[in-house]
């Protein structure tokens, strides 16, 4: 079990206002928002490797490669 404890008078406001207070709500916002860090992150990745690509700097590499990264990676 985690406890909460909020000692940021903005992150604070938030809660109260935006979330009215409600645990659960607040913390599927941040489940959610966490989720939609790390799809960014894995775009921003393949935009800068196609990048690469396209500039020659980077050899060109199948989609099962990228597939193979991406399960092999920490952050996947």
């Amino acid at each position: 079990m985690l406890t909460l404890t909020i000692d940021n008078p903005t992150v604070e406001n938030i809660f109260r206002e935006g979330f009215n207070a409600n645990k659960e709500k607040f913390l599927e916002f941040i489940q959610e928002s966490y989720r939609k860090i790390k799809h960014l992150d894995g775009f921003e990745r393949s935009l800068k490797q196609a990048k690469l690509q396209e500039s020659g700097e980077l050899e060109e590499t199948t989609l099962d490669d990228l597939i193979d990264e991406l399960k092999n990676s920490p952050h996947a």
